[in-house]
């Protein structure tokens, strides 16, 4: 099938690509398989606070978002969240995040450990986080804000697995000043 010039060496790896013969080249087939795609579903099933206050669902791009007090506080999300198939998995806080909701194609940054890598200094409190039955609530402490200036930030939930990162829901935080 492959012109003598074309043949690679397989145990090097090393050589031209292979280059069919000119015969062979228009009843050439590529044969593949498509890999099961992973089924993640979530449902936001409430957000309680240490404060008294409101969550409002948007069906805009910010999927929804709370208002803290200037004096911080902390924020509860729980969730439902259904998989097709288990394995090394995570939920990840992002911030500085946009694109699509059920996507793996948008932007963010990684909040890591306990350390608020953006300005709002929001921290999702993973020694209080659980996950049960599918059921899931997440901890996020917002720190008190001393800036003198309304601040705003934007959030996403993410699945990460096998280094595939999904984002699953995305919401603002916006607070008022002391």
């Amino acid at each position: 099938l492959f012109s003598h010039e074309g043949i690679r060496d397989w145990e090097t790896d090393e050589g031209p690509a292979d280059i069919l013969k000119e015969q062979y080249q228009k009843s050439y087939v590529t044969m593949g398989q498509w890999a099961q795609k992973k089924v993640v579903t979530f449902n936001l099933m409430g957000v309680s606070f240490d404060w008294t206050s409101e969550v409002i669902e948007s069906s805009d791009w910010e999927g929804s978002w709370l208002e803290a007090p200037a004096a911080g506080g902390t924020a509860t999300i729980t969730f439902g969240i259904n998989v097709n198939s288990m394995s090394d998995m995570y939920i990840l806080l992002y911030y500085n995040v946009e694109g699509d909701v059920n996507s793996d194609e948008w932007k963010g940054v990684q909040q890591t450990g306990n350390e608020a890598g953006d300005k709002m200094g929001l921290i999702m409190d993973t020694s209080n986080s659980t996950l049960e039955e599918q059921i899931c609530t997440l901890p996020f402490k917002i720190p008190a804000n001393t800036t003198g200036e309304k601040r705003k930030g934007y959030y996403g939930l993410v699945w990460s697995e096998n280094g595939k990162d999904l984002l699953l829901h995305k919401f603002t935080v916006t607070q008022a000043a002391e």
